[in-house]
């Protein structure tokens, strides 16, 4: 009987939610087009809304925690414009902390399943090799140096939880936070330095959420001795060619704002970041002017939010808000090979790209 009721209470909480955002479509259109580029991102993302805070309805697998978290780090800037989007960031909020729980033992990882085309050969070899990394639907581990596999949604999982308790001020979602970053604080430096990158953005963001000086330390720690190591001082882009790739590169430069926006004002280490973050972030302006970014390309989207964080620390200058209106106008540019896109194809589409919603008037 209890069990048939919380289905019963799922069922009329969606149809709330569901009345909620149909009776919000006349107000969103107050900040964006239904013609835009993002209004076509958002409208598509709606039909492949589960109602938990987890994307993928109609599809043959479940999805990585990517499609959600993204979503959340513009959902939660936008919240306060209006309901829907707060509805939105909660929901993700939410569904983060079930699937950790779910885990149990504090990684935000992503699901067991050999049918997702992006991790499903992983999974596979894990059910094999590594019965007992598995929980509960839920990749929980990975033997070895493979457990940097889970670094890149642990940490921007992480990094989302933290942007919406520094929003909120909810104490489950710190409880998660804290829980997540206490799982990679012993977890080993890797070649793959924007992996590294992922972990260490959360430590930063965990840091400004919690107050705990260890998530700070380990964030230092791992730039000091992984991240600027993979470092070229003439350059500001990687050493290595995979992490010289735009996209990557991205997700490097945010990762140092980030530790940036959390070091305290009289910290030592303020000139090492600021001598990388100057360095990387002039390599990203020059790329983002003159890089291809012909449709199928994912680095305008992951610079796009780099831009957008770094404007949250500092003014941008005027060759830094040309790159910056490159990425949104190339990403425009997308609206019509999006619109015709299906299957996997879609669904990173759409979330590669979410970020336009950031500078959507």
């Amino acid at each position: 009987m209890l069990c048939e009721n919380m289905k019963l209470y799922r069922l009329i909480l969606i149809i709330i939610l569901t009345a909620c955002l149909l009776s919000c479509k006349e107000n969103r259109t107050d900040y964006f087009s239904e013609d835009s580029t993002y209004g076509l991102i958002l409208s598509l993302s709606e039909e492949l809304y589960k109602g938990d805070g987890s994307w993928g309805a109609g599809y043959p697998y479940r999805m990585a925690l990517r499609d959600s978290y993204w979503r959340a780090d513009v959902y939660g800037e936008l919240a306060e414009k209006s309901d829907t989007y707060a509805i939105r960031s909660s929901e993700v909020y939410s569904y983060l902390v079930s699937t950790q729980n779910e885990g149990e033992v504090g990684v935000l990882s992503f699901p067991a399943d050999v049918n997702n085309p992006e991790f499903g050969e992983i999974v596979s070899r894990v059910i094999a090799e590594c019965p007992e990394c598995i929980n509960r639907g839920w990749v929980i581990s990975l033997p070895g140096d493979d457990i940097a596999e889970l670094y890149y949604d642990h940490g921007y999982a992480l990094t989302s939880l933290a942007k919406g308790y520094l929003r909120t001020n909810n104490p489950i979602y710190l409880n998660s936070v804290k829980s997540a970053a206490d799982w990679a604080l012993d977890k080993p430096i890797i070649q793959n330095i924007n992996y590294l990158s992922a972990l260490a953005k959360g430590f930063a963001y965990a840091f400004r959420a919690s107050g705990d000086i260890r998530y700070l330390n380990r964030a230092i720690y791992l730039h000091e001795q992984g991240i600027f190591q993979g470092m070229s001082l003439e350059t500001g882009g990687a050493l290595d060619s995979h992490n010289q790739k735009l996209e990557y590169h991205g997700f490097i430069v945010s990762g140092i704002v980030a530790l940036k926006s959390a070091l305290p004002a009289n910290h030592e280490y303020h000139s090492k970041v600021d001598q990388f973050m100057t360095l990387s972030i002039s390599h990203m302006q020059q790329r983002n002017l003159f890089e291809s970014g012909n449709y199928g390309v994912t680095w305008p989207g992951i610079n796009l939010l780099t831009w957008y964080e770094l404007e949250q620390l500092r003014e941008l200058t005027s060759d830094e808000l040309m790159a910056r209106n490159r990425c949104i106008e190339l990403i425009n540019s997308y609206k019509e090979s999006i619109a015709s896109e299906n299957n996997f194809r879609l669904q990173k589409s759409l979330y590669s790209n979410f970020f336009i919603g950031l500078y959507e008037e």
